[in-house]
């Protein structure tokens, strides 16, 4: 009896020899992770090129948290399965295949997947360190934290998602602009200063960009925040006197003049938006026609 030219179709997969495809140990929350397939292989080592076997696969996903996550096997028709899933917090999840009770590839049926967060939310995002007032050249710092669409804390670096800004900008007048990221709190702050006062404040703004669009943040304080710049510390040397205020005084009588208080900066130092008004009473004369002048400056640094 001769025998020629028959096909044999191998139709029994064995679970310890079919083996990973492809890994991929990362994915992002919400984001569809399709990276890990498994290729059937039979008892002899062949590989399977039909499908059909899907409902033969057990898979779990499990995060750190204990959370329970549903995974899709995808049947190729080629011998190839995808195992897909999307989850919307980030944290380490496990997912472990088998095979007819079986672990796959030897026993190597588990791979670790991170998922990280996605983009910045401009909604979930706050700015919950806020500061209303300061004196000139002191450092302002504005804390925020930023969150992803899905309520995840942004825990890397993302700063070239971010846009700050302070307007007027205190670099233009000798003063300075940061913006950080702290790896250890996984929190961003904003450092500005400025050696001008401005009672109409400095408009600090934070921006993310998610996709195409550019916003504020919203949540915490919010974007924008107005800090007011207060003058620093009286300097009697930058004090100055009205020019019209008199320049020579009668005996027994009263009076009043006006003082502009400023601090080392020249930046005026105001409670209104009138100068102080210093009163006088003269109370005798002198032939000297410096004294009352050197009084008025004595009187100043008093006051000051």
């Amino acid at each position: 009896i001769s025998i020629k030219d028959w096909t044999f179709k191998v139709i029994a997969p064995s679970a310890s020899l079919s083996k990973w495809e492809t890994r991929r140990g990362t994915a992002t929350a919400g984001i569809r992770s399709t990276g890990n397939i498994v290729t059937l292989y039979d008892a002899c080592g062949n590989r399977i090129s039909f499908g059909g076997h899907k409902d033969r696969f057990a898979v779990s996903l499990v995060g750190a948290d204990s959370t329970i996550a549903e995974v899709e096997v995808n049947d190729y028709e080629n011998g190839k399965y995808g195992f897909e899933f999307s989850v919307s917090k980030a944290q380490m999840y496990t997912m472990t295949i088998r095979f007819d009770g079986l672990g796959i590839d030897s026993g190597s049926n588990t791979q670790t997947i991170t998922v990280s967060e996605s983009s910045p939310s401009p909604i979930n995002s706050i700015i919950d360190d806020m500061v209303d007032s300061a004196e000139v050249n002191e450092n302002i710092i504005v804390g925020f934290r930023l969150y992803d669409i899905y309520q995840n804390l942004i825990r890397t670096d993302v700063l070239d998602d971010i846009s700050v800004t302070v307007t007027p900008d205190p670099r233009t007048v000798g003063g300075a602009l940061t913006t950080e990221w702290n790896s250890t709190s996984q929190n961003y702050s904003v450092t500005f200063s400025t050696p001008i006062t401005s009672l109409s404040g400095y408009v600090l703004r934070v921006l993310v960009s998610n996709g195409d669009a550019t916003n504020d943040i919203t949540g915490g304080g919010g974007s924008p925040q107005t800090v007011i710049i207060q003058a620093g510390e009286i300097s009697v040397s930058k004090c100055t006197r009205d020019v019209g205020n008199p320049t020579s005084l009668v005996a027994r009588t009263t009076g009043s003049f006006y003082i502009t208080a400023a601090d080392s900066g020249g930046n005026q130092i105001l409670a209104n938006p009138l100068p102080y008004t210093v009163g006088y009473n003269v109370t005798m004369t002198s032939g000297d026609p410096n004294v009352g002048e050197i009084g008025c400056l004595v009187d100043c640094a008093n006051f000051c």
